[in-house]
């Protein structure tokens, strides 16, 4: 095709787009003509400006909306009257051909519109595809290609609530999108009529579809990317992944797993492939997190556009006191970098010792918010994460959920003594909390019992309390696998060291006697070797496993904690050891878990009330047991569990009743 005839293209006679050798022509040819008309010594300069302005006739069938322009009533319907002047400037530095940007960060306070800026930039993105007369040409992409942007949530729902909602109000608040019941009438429809835009909900694979060629699609998990090519991908409200059980490592492979789909496929910059990361701020403790990537490493990666500040930075109208008078304000101190504990101060002259960047100015309106929730007050308005006190699970009501009634366990303690024989030991002061007897001398484990079991033991011989954990896996009703704790058996020193060769026995028994089906056995560190030896040569598999190693498996056990993963029945030092344990750092810097310092109770002289009791408190052995057993499942178990975890009111569980051992001298509860 000669530049003549380009030049009849550009200037109006659309019957050369329906030409063949037009339709083949790739970029590279299109540009070449372009250059040989303003080379052109037979065109006047009017001609040749002409010519240049209308350029886009050569990509699309109408002029795509820049950004500025698609902002406005004309293209998204009085949802215009509620964009706020922020969001306009950042789309715009965003799109600029000028600048670098790849990567949309929102960290910004709740309330700001993130959700709808998310929204009204996919559905521009999806607009200018639609206007190109071949998108697949003109992005690189084979005919057979299918291109998408995504929309990503902890879930399918929270995907279509937080992101496919509010792209679906956009386009019925305006009147350039008319949507079409079927695909086949919005394919009719888009070759008839260049003045609207035609979407369906009827696309087969798809959320919905604009035009023949874009579609929005909603996911969950890095597997469900597979084979897509995305042009545009938004995850979304990041505290709704931890919820779900996502750890930070989970999330950062998603968002980063998200950002290499999309620049595998285009790779440069096209002004309409983007990844956005919608990430309120929420934890400032490890350095493992998505808010320590989006303050810490984010802004070195010149590709990422962050938006952040406080709420009345950009909506200083909220907060009608301080706005008549910027001198009413009170001051929060952040706390240290690594910790971000918040306190109040009202007078200035109380944070004046303190790193100026650790002190924040606050709005006089905000103050009883403020004093009400410290550390909300400070993601949701300040937009600056914190970290609560060190604890690990500073909600009391988390730790109370996972005690069911339908589990048996032991309530405090038992012992076994160094001068009793090891043999049978433990398991005859047990066996009736646990076992059936189904016929002399034959046993089977009260639930569930074919189930694999993991056991960890968390050893100490005088001073501390020791520990046996075993646990299987179960499903709950929504098809995840869930943590339930058979039995936590702490056994204390009384006056006399603990028998460990009676804990190794115990294990044998409940093979041998109680018929479990052991799969995986881990000892900690101290004084096991004895142990594993007896266990290995009875064909157990056993290995040494310490949870204080890393972070990690506490961490996992808090997750199942915190979504309600992790079922065991009613045990005091467990309670009080769930609300000891918190972070700490060694002195070389490293995160590790500890327990909170101070006094611990002596067993023997404590009361067993379930409110008031110390027993467990400033000490982690049970649980260092539990995260072990724990952690054992996740790495051994394999398939899904033959069990399912049905939560029964209180009325169809037998009370659970208090047994008193006067042979053995000893607290426990029983479910009868």
């Amino acid at each position: 095709m000669d530049s003549f005839l380009i030049k009849d293209f550009l200037q109006g006679d659309e019957s050369i787009a329906e030409r063949k050798d037009f339709e083949i022509l790739t970029p590279y040819e299109i540009n070449k003509a372009m250059d040989l008309i303003i080379n052109n010594k037979y065109f006047d300069d009017t001609t040749k400006k002409s010519l240049l302005l209308n350029s886009w006739r050569l990509i699309y069938k109408f002029k795509p909306p820049t950004i500025e322009e698609f902002l406005t009533e004309e293209w998204i319907g009085s949802m215009s009257e509620n964009i706020f002047p922020y969001w306009k400037n950042v789309l715009s530095s965003l799109v600029n051909p000028q600048e670098q940007y790849k990567n949309l960060i929102l960290y910004s306070p709740i309330g700001t519109g993130k959700s709808t800026t998310v929204a009204i930039l996919n559905l521009w993105i999806a607009t200018s595809i639609y206007a190109m007369r071949n998108p697949k040409k003109t992005l690189g992409q084979s005919s057979s290609t299918s291109i998408c942007n995504v929309f990503m949530g902890q879930s399918l729902t929270k995907a279509t609530e937080v992101l496919l909602e509010p792209f679906m109000n956009i386009l019925d608040s305006s009147e350039k999108f008319e949507q079409c019941r079927t695909f086949e009438q919005m394919k009719k429809r888009e070759k008839e009529d260049n003045n609207k835009i035609y979407w369906t909900t009827a696309a087969k694979t798809s959320a919905l579809a604009i035009g023949p060629n874009m579609s929005i699609k909603i996911r969950s998990t890095i597997a469900s990317l597979l084979g897509l090519t995305i042009l545009c991908g938004s995850v979304t409200e990041l505290a709704f992944f931890k919820e779900a059980g996502y750890s930070d490592e989970d999330i950062m492979r998603l968002y980063n797993d998200l950002k290499g789909r999309i620049y595998s496929r285009f790779p440069k910059k096209n002004g309409l492939n983007f990844s956005i990361l919608d990430s309120s701020p929420n934890d400032a403790t490890f350095e493992s997190s998505i808010d320590y990537y989006i303050l810490n490493k984010a802004p070195k990666d010149p590709t990422n556009l962050i938006f952040k500040g406080t709420k009345w930075q950009y909506q200083p109208w909220l907060f009608s006191e301080w706005e008549k008078d910027k001198s009413k304000v009170f001051y929060i101190y952040l706390g240290a970098q690594n910790s971000r504990i918040p306190k109040i101060f009202e007078r200035k002259e109380e944070v004046q010792d303190f790193d100026s960047r650790d002190v924040i100015e606050c709005p006089i309106d905000t103050l009883q918010l403020a004093i009400d929730d410290t550390g909300k007050f400070v993601k949701d308005y300040c937009g600056i994460p914190t970290s609560s006190p060190n604890r690990l699970l500073p909600d009391n009501s988390k730790i109370e959920a996972i005690f069911s009634p339908q589990i048996n366990n032991i309530y405090s303690h038992i012992t076994a003594l160094e001068t009793e024989s090891p043999e049978e030991l433990i398991w005859n002061k047990v066996k009736g909390f646990f076992f059936i007897e189904i016929g002399k001398g034959q046993y089977e484990f009260y639930r569930n019992p074919a189930e694999e079991r993991y056991v960890s033991v968390d050893q100490s011989i005088s001073g501390d309390t020791t520990c046996i954990a075993v646990s299987h896996p179960e499903l709950n009703t929504n098809g995840e696998i869930i943590d339930v704790v058979d039995m936590t058996i702490n056994i204390i020193p009384n006056k006399s060291r603990i028998n460990l060769d009676a804990i190794k026995f115990f294990i044998h028994d409940l093979r041998r006697l109680g018929k479990l089906n052991i799969h995986h056995v881990s000892f900690d560190q101290f004084q096991s070797d004895s142990s594993m030896q007896y266990l290995t040569r009875a064909e157990f598999e056993v290995e040494r496993l310490s949870v204080d190693i890393s972070t990690h498996p506490y961490l996992n056990m808090v997750q199942q904690i915190n979504t309600g993963r992790l079922i065991v029945g009613k045990n005091i030092y467990v309670k009080n050891n769930l609300k000891s344990i918190k972070l700490s750092s060694t002195k070389g810097g490293k995160t590790k878990v500890d327990h909170e310092l101070g006094k611990v109770e002596n067993s023997l002289l404590a009361n067993d009330n379930w409110e008031t009791s110390a027993l467990g408190f400033n000490a982690k052995d049970t649980t260092d047991a539990i995260c072990a057993s724990i952690e054992l499942r996740k790495k051994y178990f394999t398939g899904s569990p033959r069990f399912i975890f049905i939560e029964e009111s209180e009325k169809n569980i037998d009370k659970v009743s208090n047994i008193t051992l006067s042979k053995m001298g000893l607290r426990l509860k029983k479910a009868t």
